[in-house]
């Protein structure tokens, strides 16, 4: 076999592997769905958000006490200091007092945003279980090579996929 020969073969091998890949992917079923109008259906969605708000409405209050007693005291303190009721070490002692209040209302409010994401994985993370074992088994029915989320706008067009938001509804039951 000569080199133009073989040339020719290389081409005709390379331009046959493109038709097989092509066809192969043309033929992958391809669906969609929206996951937040999926989960804004689902109740124990609704119920975990409620109780997730009146924890963090909790928390909320609690840091707003903190700080508003931080200020009444600060304000007395304050009124004092200008009426001279303090000496100079009993004012250093005030202000260290203030700062450390400070930063306990800081270590607060920054546990208290810990506080909030752990929940929400507590209460979310049994929900987004559920929803995921019922797009994995509608995926493994249907046949589907892929099942892309439209809800998080990484689709422009979305034409040829079927969305498959309802048979996942079904499989939860909704």
């Amino acid at each position: 076999m000569n080199a133009t020969n073989k040339f020719i073969l290389c081409i005709l091998t390379s331009f046959l592997l493109i038709i097989v890949g092509n066809t192969a992917f043309a033929q992958q079923k391809i669906g969609h769905i929206n996951s937040a109008e999926l989960l804004s259906s689902m109740g124990e969605a609704k119920s975990a958000e409620k109780q997730l708000e009146a924890y963090t409405v909790k928390l909320d209050n609690q840091y707003k006490s903190k700080l508003k007693t931080f200020e009444s005291e600060y304000k007395a303190v304050q009124a004092k200091a200008q009426k001279g009721e303090y000496s100079g070490k009993e004012l250093a002692e005030q202000e260290k007092r203030f700062v450390n209040k400070e930063k306990e209302i800081k270590k607060f409010e920054l546990e208290a945003q810990q506080k909030v994401m752990k929940k929400r994985d507590e209460l979310l993370k049994p929900i987004l279980q559920r929803v995921e074992n019922a797009i994995k088994s509608v995926g493994k029915s249907g046949g589907y090579a892929y099942i892309l989320d439209t809800s998080l706008g990484a689709i422009l067009f979305a034409k040829d996929t079927e969305d498959v938001t309802a048979k996942v509804k079904a499989k939860l039951g909704l």
